[in-house]
């Protein structure tokens, strides 16, 4: 069995770079959540081969704050914003 290496399409690969630039930065994402549009802010921590990880603040039940991860593949981005400018 042969497996054929994995690579980004130029397009992909244009967009990792570009948000590479935003990891550890706060960002604002605008992304589809099955057939919602949803905003999300968060850190910018790890930017994968097709999607993106954000650490974000949630608070539970008992009203603590709480850090998790959520990923967002590129696929379902409509845009990320840092510091209210677009994605330069």
């Amino acid at each position: 069995c042969t497996h054929k290496p994995f690579r980004l399409t130029p397009l992909e690969f244009g967009l990792s770079q570009r948000l590479r630039r935003l990891v550890d930065k706060e960002v604002i994402v605008e992304f589809l959540n099955g057939e919602e549009i949803d905003q999300i802010e968060g850190i910018l921590t790890f930017v994968g081969s097709n999607f993106i990880e954000l650490l974000v603040e949630v608070i539970d039940q008992k009203g603590k704050r709480k850090l998790r991860t959520r990923l967002i593949p590129f696929n379902a981005i409509k845009w990320i914003e840092k510091n209210g400018h677009g994605l330069e």
